[in-house]
């Protein structure tokens, strides 16, 4: 599928954000495999609305050394994810003073402090969303502790959590305090990196090890190996003929 994609410039994609992210020259790029050996702490990583587990301790180690995140998800597999960052996502209904147009499933987020991620925020629209709980502070959110988008430290390292992906998408960017956002965190989390690698979606994980990786190459190897046997083997009426071949071969020659 294209949702959340920075070459989708439809109402779900992310072409909008990538124009946001070029003016701020920080180049986004969208990996469809995630290896944690080629990121370093001058990345900043975004994984958005992901349909693969990641490993809690490696974006932990990720982030310990210097590195920046964003994780935004609702209903995707970054529930474990979020937990080692000291968030429970849950799918409570959200307590929204306000909704746009009325409409229960567009509840507004409201700014809860001052913050340079909310900075000339005055709400935010989404969209069906899940909603974060932790002792981190609310930046955006509804009521009764109702946690939209909060903000950490790990070691060296940064992480914002959104509990809505689809606040970033191009049909919800259409509105100020969207787009506002967007632009906060690319220029807030994107500061002095040299580049936001995006993972969203049935993104491949990398080997877990250099070992491991050397262990399925020498498998393949293997496998191709007696593939290759197996073209070239006889049946034994067959290596009987072979040899009556070859012995009236060499009577000629003689």
């Amino acid at each position: 599928h294209t949702d959340y994609l920075p070459d989708n410039g439809e109402w779900n994609g992310l072409s909008e954000l990538a124009n946001i992210a070029a003016g701020l020259q920080l180049p986004l790029e969208i990996a469809s495999e995630l290896r944690w050996e080629e990121l370093t702490h001058k990345d900043l990583l975004l994984i958005l609305y992901p349909q693969a587990t990641i490993r809690p301790a490696r974006l932990r180690a990720f982030l310990d050394k210097g590195g920046r995140a964003l994780v935004a998800d609702d209903f995707g597999q970054g529930a474990k994810l979020l937990e080692s960052l000291g968030l429970r996502l849950s799918r409570e209904s959200p307590k929204a003073r306000f909704s746009y147009r009325d409409t229960p499933g567009l509840p507004i987020a409201l700014p809860r402090q001052r913050h340079p991620l909310t900075a000339g925020i005055q709400g935010v629209m989404t969209n069906h969303p899940a909603v974060l709980r932790s002792s981190l502070p609310t930046l955006l959110g509804f009521g009764e502790g109702q946690q939209v988008l909060t903000a950490g430290k790990l070691g060296k390292g940064r992480f914002v959590a959104l509990s809505d992906p689809s606040v970033l998408i191009n049909g919800m960017l259409r509105f100020k305090g969207n787009l506002r956002l967007a632009t906060n965190l690319l220029s807030e989390l994107g500061e002095g990196r040299r580049r936001a690698v995006l993972f969203t979606g049935h993104f491949r994980l990398g080997p877990a090890s250099a070992a491991k990786s050397r262990q399925q190459r020498a498998a393949q190897e293997l496998n191709k190996s007696i593939d290759r046997l197996n073209d070239f083997a006889l049946t034994v009426g067959g290596m009987r003929v072979l040899a009556f071949v070859l012995a009236g071969v060499v009577l000629g020659a003689l």
